[in-house]
């Protein structure tokens, strides 16, 4: 079972607002255990199923959105 500063970590990663040195600032923790914890096979795991669940989440209103601008007037947006 991952502990709270992992699963708090594998969230920081996924939302893809933090550089890794912000991450291990922001938990108290050296950008070495972060790649060490990557290296972990059920944080590899999870990381990788959480990021599933995300795009999953994201790809509907992604594909919205690029089928507005496909059909848009414009050329240029086209």
């Amino acid at each position: 079972m991952l502990k709270p500063k992992q699963k708090k970590c594998i969230e920081m990663l996924i939302c893809g607002q933090y550089t890794q040195a912000q991450i291990a600032k922001e938990l108290k923790i050296s950008e070495q255990t972060i790649c060490n914890w990557k290296k972990n096979e059920e944080f590899a795991a999870e990381l990788t199923e959480d990021m599933r669940i995300c795009i999953q989440n994201l790809a509907p209103k992604a594909i919205r959105t690029m089928e507005k601008l496909l059909n848009s007037d414009s050329d240029n947006v086209r």
